[in-house]
């Protein structure tokens, strides 16, 4: 991070919940800049529940009220070179 000028620490925040296997829900902040820094904490739920077929559903909650920074971030289109948004993150790349 710090070879691309961003600060050594580039995200924090703090677990609320966590109930393995099936949920966890915390917040976090991106400290990129100070726009991101400044759209303040969000929260983020992880929940999985298994079902009769044999496999297993993630739902991701992500509140994102007055974050449009965040918000453009987390909900941009998957691209090979940069990767963004939840599409990515969640990907498998084969």
């Amino acid at each position: 991070m710090r070879g691309m000028r961003l600060p050594e620490v580039i995200i924090d925040g703090e677990v609320f919940e966590y109930v393995p296997p099936r949920k966890l829900e915390q917040t976090y902040r991106w400290l990129f800049t100070e726009d991101s820094k400044a759209e303040g904490f969000k929260r983020v739920t992880w929940e999985i529940e298994p079902s009769r077929a044999g496999f297993s559903r993630l739902t991701l909650t992500h509140e994102l009220g007055g974050a449009p920074t965040t918000a453009a971030a987390v909900s941009s289109k998957f691209n090979e070179r940069d990767g963004v948004g939840w599409n990515w993150i969640l990907s498998k790349r084969l």
